[in-house]
C-alpha cells in the first residue's frame, strides 16, 4: 500500500467513526472541499501543516493518519463488542458521541 492509499484509508476511517463530513474537515483545515475530496479518494496528499491540522481535528497523533494499521487487532470491526458499541452510538446526540470519542482517545493515548 502506498502512503497516499494508507492516508486515504485512515482519513476515511476517522471521518466515519467521528460522523464528520468532508466539508466539516475542509472548514476546520481551511482547505477547499475539492481538496479534501481528493484526499479521501487517494488522488492527493496533504502538506505537513494540513496533516497536523487534520490530526488535531480528530484529536489523534499524525501517526494515526499515516501509519498502516491493517494488523492492529483493535481495528477489527468484525468484533461483536465493537459492533454493539457502534450500534449504541448511533442513538446518541453529536455531543454525546464527541464526549465518548474524547474519552476513548484519551484512554488509548494513556495506554501507549
Amino acid at each position: 500500500m502506498t502512503d497516499r492509499e494508507i492516508f486515504q484509508k485512515n482519513l476515511n476511517h476517522y471521518l466515519q467513526i467521528n460522523n464528520k463530513m468532508q466539508k466539516d474537515l475542509a472548514d476546520y483545515v481551511g482547505a477547499k472541499a475539492a481538496t479534501v475530496s481528493g484526499w479521501t479518494r487517494g488522488i492527493s496528499y496533504p502538506r505537513a501543516d494540513a496533516m497536523e491540522k487534520i490530526a488535531n481535528y480528530f484529536g489523534i497523533p499524525t501517526s494515526a493518519l499515516v501509519g498502516n494499521h491493517e494488523s492492529d487487532t483493535n481495528e477489527n470491526y468484525e468484533d461483536p463488542q465493537i459492533r454493539i458499541v457502534s450500534g449504541a452510538m448511533e442513538n446518541l446526540s453529536e455531543e454525546q458521541k464527541e464526549q465518548i470519542v474524547a474519552i476513548v482517545l484519551a484512554a488509548v493515548t494513556h495506554m501507549k
